[in-house]
């Protein structure tokens, strides 16, 4: 891991430039900004070699510079022979927990739940790799919907307009359809077919 990040500073490095200022300080020129770097104080003014105790790209110039080896100023902490040590001792073997002594003390539970302010969601928030939809359900977008009324393509039951519960044989408007409860007038003459205004009137003699 050191290695990696010591070997892509040393990458990165190769974009700067140095300029010498004083025995043990340095002018780092990393494009726009400008880095001060005292390698006996071990400090940088881009803080990366305070933070993570590798030479960033702006100390590895400068030793570069004075001809030293940025691998040897890289924190012990990061060697093998210190992760090594941390290994070194077996450990404890401990009794199972059933035979733990037991304590008179007040037992800790955990807090209770509380509840959210707020409306309470309906649905699991999934997580960013999880998949939106679920297979094996298709969609119903672009299918046609046909009215169990009508039997034929069209909106549903619900959205059919106010003529169409009419009955279908009623072909006068409704204006001149005969209401209900009257029946026609008699006419005078049985089989006639003309207006009673427009007869002949009848001759007596």
């Amino acid at each position: 891991m050191t290695s990696l990040v010591l070997e892509e500073n040393k990458d990165y490095a190769r974009d700067c430039q140095v300029r010498f200022n004083g025995q043990f300080e340095y002018e780092i020129l990393d494009g726009h900004y400008r880095h001060i770097i005292d390698i006996r104080k071990k400090t940088s003014t881009c803080r990366t070699w305070q933070l993570r105790d590798i030479p960033c790209q702006h100390v590895v110039l400068a030793y570069q510079h004075a001809c030293q080896d940025p691998e040897d100023h890289v924190v012990h902490w990061y060697r093998k022979d210190n992760f090594m040590k941390a290994y070194n001792y077996f450990i404890q073997s401990l009794p199972n927990m059933k035979m733990w002594p037991h304590t008179s003390d007040i037992v800790i539970e955990p807090p209770e739940p509380k509840q959210i302010p707020g409306r309470p969601l309906k649905c699991r928030g999934k997580s960013k790799d999880e998949q939106k939809k679920k297979y094996g359900k298709l969609s119903r977008r672009g299918v046609k919907m046909t009215c169990s009324n009508l039997t034929q393509p069209g909106p549903g039951r619900s959205t059919q307009p106010a003529s169409s519960s009419q009955p279908a044989n009623s072909s006068q408007p409704q204006s001149l359809r005969q209401p209900t409860g009257y029946s026609q007038p008699p006419s005078s003459s049985v089989g006639s077919s003309q207006p009673p205004s427009l007869r002949q009137p009848t001759s007596f003699s």
